[in-house]
């Protein structure tokens, strides 16, 4: 493991102190209440799930002005009951061709393409996107019900059980960590078909050390998903870190230094990887963001100290007391964003070459 990197961090968003407010202003001069994942489109906008404000925020690229795209709502409509609980009023509000903004959304995980924002919301049991250009919300997967139904039929019918982390490979596929159900899910974006492509099974690979067939492999509560320009998937789990090699179906601890399903792997909230194919993971077990390059040995360190903190000095990055890093975004090699929901704030990185 090597330890620190040179570059600089300095605060993308959040004021430090807990809130929903700053909308229509600069990001820095904005609140989060628990910023929990994050994603980048093609323009290089940021957004950002906030858990505790139940939104989904926006900061533009150019201007870095913030705004609500989705949820924030804080109550369904005239007729709602005021004694269901939070979970169900979501459901109960945002039905498919509502404006997203409102109702609330607890979204768990982030992807954009093509106009659209993609959202994990695991108390729904659905993934769901919005248009952003009509702001018109949409499901693409779950019916709202937990269960395990669904493979080889329309992805809309099917039941998962807390979805929690989602992926784009950007040729078509939707990749869904179906955490309860210790599946990955994979919908055709094109017919809407979903299917198991792992987990499911009874073989643990963390313990056996070896590769299994992927649907053979029992995965537990996988909670990330992100796939690789090569291909292949890489899945979080309690038991650690994994790589599903696509071209022959197998699932096994990820290599090269840090995937022997250690301590340090044991809590990934949330990966990316830059067009060098360099893997990068937040990990709120560790406090720290970490990369892995490809062909080496051992994992370096970004930013955090590895000491719960409050993120007051920002001139060393090996210094920087983080207190929960849970979601990351990769600009391109040497840029990256990342949010703590421990000191409610959003970070850039740069590293130097």
């Amino acid at each position: 493991m090597t330890e620190g990197v040179a570059g600089t961090i300095e605060v993308l968003a959040g004021t430090g102190v807990p809130g929903d407010g700053g909308d229509g202003g600069p990001a820095m001069e904005a609140e989060l209440s628990m910023p929990v994942a994050m994603c980048l489109d093609d323009k290089g906008n940021i957004y950002i799930a906030d858990a505790n404000t139940f939104s989904v925020r926006r900061i533009d690229a150019s201007t870095q002005v913030i705004t609500t795209v989705a949820g924030g709502g804080d109550d369904c409509d005239d007729e709602f009951d005021p004694n269901l609980m939070m979970e169900e009023c979501v459901v109960q509000c945002l039905d498919d061709g509502c404006q997203c903004t409102e109702a609330p959304l607890d979204v768990a995980d982030l992807a954009c393409a093509e106009g659209r924002l993609y959202m994990a919301i695991p108390d729904e049991h659905r993934v769901r996107f919005v248009q952003l250009e009509t702001g018109i919300l949409h499901t693409i997967a779950g019916t709202g019900e937990a269960g395990m139904t669904g493979d080889g039929a329309l992805a809309l019918h099917a039941m998962l059980d807390e979805p929690s982390g989602i992926c784009l490979d950007g040729k078509g596929s939707l990749y869904i960590a179906d955490t309860n159900n210790g599946l990955i899910r994979t919908v055709d974006l094109e017919t809407g078909l979903i299917s198991s492509m792992a987990g499911g099974g009874t073989q643990n690979p963390c313990l056996s050390k070896e590769p299994v067939l992927a649907t053979d492999a029992k995965i537990s509560n996988p909670k990330r998903v992100l796939a690789l320009a090569n291909g292949d998937l890489l899945v979080s789990s309690d038991d650690g870190v994994l790589i599903v090699k696509m071209t022959t179906g197998l699932i096994a601890p990820l290599g090269e230094g840090f995937g022997d399903c250690d301590d340090l792997t044991m809590s990934v909230d949330a990966m990316d990887c830059d067009e060098e194919g360099n893997i990068y993971f937040a990990s709120s077990m560790s406090q720290s963001v970490w990369m892995l390059v490809p062909g080496k040995a051992s994992v370096v360190r970004i930013v955090g100290s590895g000491n719960l903190g409050q993120c007051e000095q920002l001139d060393d990055l090996a210094c920087v007391d983080l207190a929960s890093p849970r979601g990351l975004a990769v600009a391109r090699p040497g840029l990256l964003y990342f949010v703590d929901a421990g000191v409610y704030r959003a970070f850039m990185v740069k590293m130097e070459p």
